[in-house]
């Protein structure tokens, strides 16, 4: 048995980065990690404008009274200020050529088509200068970036109608079991719904990948054995599989890896929830056997698996790591624990509840929004101790 931080370890060290790459239509980009680096293809603004309604003058000249020489709105081509005039302008449209400061419009006097302004005018007032902003070749994205729909203003405010990002990775899911029968079925009083296929397919389409349920295998060697080959034939790059990697007498997941050829890279892990977690790897397909507990199989997934997908797919917005005040006393632990609770804001900082649940509970982390980590040999927390958490939604 492992330690967590060893268990990483060697997860970072056997999760090999991605090469493979698609262009995609913007509006299909959220969510897709950027496969190069995005660069401003024009100044941004890419002319200077006006920042308000109002009029644009000479700031020199001011203060005085000009003749209102036309109007200028946005769209207009550019126009060039004629000398000791006024141009009234609109917001965003092109600044006159000699113009150099806007006077807005509830700041001056107008009569007969003049426009008196009382008081000096200021260089530049009122106006957004050219590249102010984002100048042109300027990096606006790293590769590894998550795209975010509020990304996508940025990208189509420079024109780009596809973005090259990494191909999602595919995943490949398998449960072991005699108990668990697939959601939809018909349940026996001895039989279990297998929660863990619908709650994984959601974390990995989450983490952008593609994700590819297969089903439901008995604890018999033979078969599971004939299953993992053809998942494996597919080069998937996860394999995961929830339930047969204890030490019970069915128990067959780890046999059957090694049976396979897969590398055994831990199974073990000095974790709670989750401590008989197996991975292994063959060829570029990283294996996870997750436990059959729901809470301990998801727990698994966040520490395990999430960081080798942000590690295959070069992902540079790491998952959020914080801090909070605990309000129940947690008991000294052998183990490094993962507690799910409910995070939320008070008077004198973020708080944290413990959920105390079994591992075998699916209610726990649905009713929480965080995870806490409390590291082993950390001995008894009390009350109001400052304990890290994981958020996650």
């Amino acid at each position: 048995m492992i330690s967590l931080q060893e268990a990483k370890n060697r997860i970072q060290k056997n999760a090999k980065g991605f090469k493979r790459k698609e262009c995609v239509r913007m509006h299909q980009g959220v969510g897709r990690v950027l496969a190069k680096n995005l660069y401003a293809t024009d100044n941004q603004p890419n002319f200077t404008n006006a920042a308000m309604d109002g009029y644009a003058i000479r700031c020199k000249n001011t203060p005085g009274r000009f003749e209102i020489q036309k109007m200028q709105f946005a769209g207009d081509a550019f126009c060039k200020l004629e000398v000791k005039k006024a141009i009234e302008i609109a917001t965003g449209a092109p600044l006159p050529k000699g113009a150099n400061a806007v006077v807005p419009q509830e700041d001056v006097v107008v009569n007969n088509g003049r426009v008196v302004i009382s008081q000096k005018i200021i260089l530049g007032k009122n106006i957004r200068t050219q590249g102010e902003n984002i100048r042109k070749g300027e990096k606006i994205f790293s590769k590894g970036h998550g795209v975010c729909a509020k990304d996508l203003g940025l990208l189509a405010s420079f024109g780009f109608g596809k973005i090259p990002v990494f191909q999602k990775p595919r995943v490949s899911y398998l449960a072991t079991g005699n108990e668990i029968i697939s959601v939809g079925e018909k349940k026996e009083a001895h039989q279990i719904f297998n929660s863990n296929a619908v709650s994984l397919r959601g974390l990995f389409e989450k983490a952008g990948c593609v994700f590819q349920d297969f089903g439901i295998r008995k604890d018999v060697h033979s078969l599971l054995s004939k299953k993992v080959q053809a998942m494996l034939d597919q080069k998937p790059d996860f394999l995961v599989l929830t339930g047969g990697v204890s030490v019970g007498q069915k128990d067959y997941v780890a046999f059957v890896l090694k049976d396979l050829g897969a590398k055994i890279l831990f199974h073990k892990v000095r974790i709670k929830p989750g401590k008989p977690i197996l991975c292994a790897s063959l060829g570029r397909t990283l294996i996870f056997g997750l436990p059959g507990n729901p809470l301990a199989a998801q727990v698994g997934f966040y520490q395990f698996i999430l960081p080798a997908i942000t590690k295959m797919l070069h992902v540079q917005n790491r998952p959020f790591i914080s801090k909070a005040k605990l309000l129940k006393p947690i008991a000294q632990q052998k183990r490094h624990l993962f507690l799910p609770a409910k995070m939320f804001e008070a008077l004198g900082g973020v708080c944290v509840d413990p959920i105390e649940e079994s591992s075998g509970s699916v209610k726990a982390l649905s009713c929480g929004n965080c995870l806490i980590s409390i590291p082993q040999g950390s001995g008894a927390l009390k009350k109001n101790t400052w304990v890290e958490i994981q958020p996650y939604d």
